[in-house]
């Protein structure tokens, strides 16, 4: 489930919080899927990762092509 800010989940422990983490370990001439997840999966649950993904993806910031991801 998405955890999303509010009184109980900090911004950092939130989807956002996710999202930027992410972001921010995908470097502009992208990476791998697997890669990232590896690195991200000692930092959050891989439906955390999912979610957070998804998210980026819906807002236009990462787009996907073959296995790599990259950023917009």
């Amino acid at each position: 489930m998405i955890k999303f800010p509010d009184k109980f989940n900090s911004l950092p422990s939130s989807i956002i919080g996710s999202m930027l983490e992410i972001i921010e370990m995908i470097p502009h001439n992208g990476i791998e899927i697997n890669e990232l997840s590896k690195k991200m999966s000692q930092k959050m649950d891989l439906d955390d990762i999912i979610d957070a993904l998804t998210c980026l993806y819906a807002i236009n910031l990462i787009e996907r092509n073959d296995s790599k991801i990259y950023r917009k």
